[in-house]
């Protein structure tokens, strides 16, 4: 062969359709593969395991709700809740009315014994995709639906809401805040801003004579038996403290009781719904310690280990917590109260708890 010829290729022209057709090929297989793997380990035993514990913990949350004040108010059991691993991408759904076997369905079998309903969901239905868009967590006034009926969706992960211990992030924790948040407190008027820079020497030490008697009601609810004497003599100091308080910064003072409303409440809640599963979490629970008295929160400051925005951020909620506690111990109806909050009209636990103390205006 002459040099002429040397390096000649002969190549047959490839089809513009090829390419598109191997993607959509692609695409095909992976929507059947997940089709398919939604319709298999349809046994409850042969879930993963975080998933069922997840199933399992949100059980006997509605299965204990009987006789929980704060679960019957939420009416729990007749919530529809989907539960979403960020881990695996698997899709629950449980107590469902309207779900049933189809393209995008498979009910779990479940032991007799179990008092659970459970669906699994492919990640390609529509609205779980649509679901999938949304805000991270449900937002007050706004309807999610899955097969015709409105759901509550969580989206869950091992290392944040299973594994860590005394932990706000907890899977029954942070799922009842946030039913809280989404069934309750869409007319409520949205928390008030408040800044470290508001927080003045006088407002400091203000805070810390109010934090000291929040710190007595607190040992004293911790007893097996709280003596309610006690309490309403340790409400009545804390009060003036607040009063002093309003009478330094009246704006940032109705503030403040304003947040440890709105975060408190949920809080309570979310702790009583803690309790119906075993999991241990209170006030004043954190990740690496138990029953952090309100009295150190001060001496904490002050050696710089926590930050003054405490006082008005992680504090609102765990304040507001202990004012539901010490109304609930005193046996003052708080939640029918709270309820009637709206964003014309702010009502807090701190004023309710002035009503039943029945003080005179100049304490």
């Amino acid at each position: 062969m002459s040099e002429r010829y040397q390096g000649l290729r002969f190549e047959r022209k490839r089809p513009k359709w090829l390419v598109p057709v191997i993607f959509v090929s692609i695409i095909i297989v992976i929507i059947g593969f997940l089709l398919y793997i939604n319709h298999t380990y349809d046994d409850y035993l042969k879930l993963d395991y975080v998933d069922k514990l997840v199933l399992e913990e949100y059980e006997k949350l509605y299965t204990n709700s009987n006789g929980n004040k704060e679960l019957e108010d939420l009416d729990i059991k007749s919530k529809t809740v989907v539960f979403i691993s960020e881990d695996n991408f698997k899709v629950y759904v449980m107590n469902s009315k309207n779900a049933k076997n189809d393209l995008f369905t498979q009910k779990v079998n479940v032991p007799e014994s179990r008092n659970v309903n459970v669906h699994k969901i492919s990640i390609l239905n529509p609205s779980v995709i649509k679901i999938l868009l949304s805000s991270k967590v449900p937002e007050a006034g706004t309807t999610y639906k899955l097969n015709g009926e409105d759901v509550f969706y969580y989206r869950y992960s091992r290392d944040k809401n299973i594994d860590e211990l005394n932990s706000v992030n907890h899977l029954s924790v942070e799922l009842v805040h946030n039913m809280y948040n989404y069934y309750k407190q869409n007319d409520w008027q949205p928390v008030l801003d408040v800044s470290s820079g508001m927080i003045t020497n006088e407002i400091y030490n203000a805070y810390n004579t109010e934090l000291v008697e929040l710190g007595n009601i607190q040992n004293e609810l911790r007893q097996t038996e709280p003596n309610k004497q006690k309490l309403g003599e340790y409400a009545y100091q804390y009060v003036r403290a607040v009063e002093k308080m309003r009478e330094i910064d009246p704006d940032y003072t109705n503030k403040v009781l304003y947040r440890e409303t709105y975060n408190g409440v949920p809080r309570y809640y979310s702790i009583q719904g803690a309790k119906t599963v075993g999991y241990s979490f209170d006030i004043m629970y954190y990740n690496n310690e138990q029953n952090v008295s309100f009295s150190n929160v001060i001496t904490s400051i002050n050696a710089g280990g926590v930050s003054k925005s405490f006082l008005y951020e992680r504090g609102s909620y765990e304040i507001g917590a202990l004012l539901c506690k010490l109304l609930d111990t005193l046996e003052v109806d708080y939640r029918s109260k709270v309820d009637a909050n709206n964003k014309d009209n702010k009502i807090t636990l701190y004023d309710i708890l002035v009503e039943y103390l029945n003080l005179p205006e100049d304490l």
